[in-house]
């Protein structure tokens, strides 16, 4: 009697266990046609993407193309430069996923935005020389010389060099600089055309996305002239959105360097666009009578 009721249980997990097996194998075996299929039709929303003519459209269809196929970087970077394009740099941020490119892509855009200890926080998990480099740059940006230096001090990649020679020429260890270039010229006869201060090393600079470094080298570079003072305005101008406090300083660059040169042409077609910006109907409409007549020759 005992073993009759003790197999009733046993045959019901025997029986369970089976079809457990057996669904698992069933699984098993339709996954990877599953995953084929999901992947085809993230194809097709990514494709109709690229079809839109409408950038909000075309987001839309990439984000359905993300659900389907999540860990595509494809994917993950596309949407990024629509949300890009239609100026939308925190979607664009939150869009990026956690492989190394997308860590350093994210990184930079952060950067470019002042937030640095995000940025920070988005390249801590790597140890290669791209994460070196924003981490260096990072500090840089931040005044923190010391902590840029460092973070490459040990590099032995071109970009880290390069990134080195740079942090010593913002920090203003010049002879370091010209020491690294010196140790380093056979091998990278670019370092010649190294620009070791002034205005050449804030266009450097510039063209780098480092703007808060460039403005610290215009402000204490003894040149003076009109093209430094429209840099200078164009640094503080370069990170978005624009407080108030960075129109009122770009006005005052723009203001030291007609004072250099009153007729210069791109200095008062940025006044013009800061006049609108901060509201002077007035200032902007006698901006604008002067920029035609210097395009006419009648100034």
């Amino acid at each position: 009697m005992s073993r009759s009721k003790q197999s009733k249980p046993n045959r019901f997990f025997w029986l369970a266990g089976g079809t457990i097996l057996a669904a698992t194998v069933v699984w098993a075996l339709a996954l990877p046609q599953l995953q084929i299929y999901v992947a085809q039709r993230a194809g097709e929303h990514a494709a109709q993407a690229e079809a839109q003519h409408s950038v909000q459209q075309a987001i839309i269809q990439y984000r359905l193309a993300q659900i389907l196929d999540p860990g595509n970087v494809g994917y993950h970077n596309r949407l990024a430069d629509l949300y890009l394009t239609e100026n939308q740099p925190d979607q664009a941020i939150n869009v990026l996923g956690v492989t190394d490119g997308e860590r350093i892509r994210k990184a930079n855009l952060l950067l470019q935005r002042g937030q640095y200890s995000e940025a920070l926080s988005a390249t801590q998990p790597l140890s290669t020389p791209a994460g070196a480099i924003v981490r260096s740059q990072v500090y840089l940006e931040e005044g923190s010389d010391a902590s840029a230096i460092t973070a490459v001090l040990h590099g032995s990649t071109k970009i880290e060099r390069t990134q080195l020679i740079l942090s010593y020429l913002v920090a203003g260890k010049a002879a370091e600089a010209q020491q690294l270039v010196q140790k380093n010229l056979a091998a990278n006869p670019e370092l010649a055309s190294v620009q070791y201060g002034g205005f050449a090393l804030a266009q450097e600079l510039y063209a780098r996305q480092l703007y808060r470094s460039a403005q610290r080298v215009l402000t204490t570079s003894v040149d003076d002239s009109p093209t430094k003072y429209l840099l200078l305005a164009n640094t503080v101008l370069a990170e978005q959105p624009h407080s108030q406090d960075q129109l009122t300083a770009a006005q005052a660059a723009v203001g030291q360097g007609l004072k250099l040169d009153p007729a210069n042409l791109p200095l008062h077609q940025l006044l013009h666009d800061l006049d609108v910006q901060l509201g002077d109907q007035s200032g902007a409409t006698q901006q604008l009578q002067l920029i035609n007549q210097l395009r006419s020759g009648t100034l």
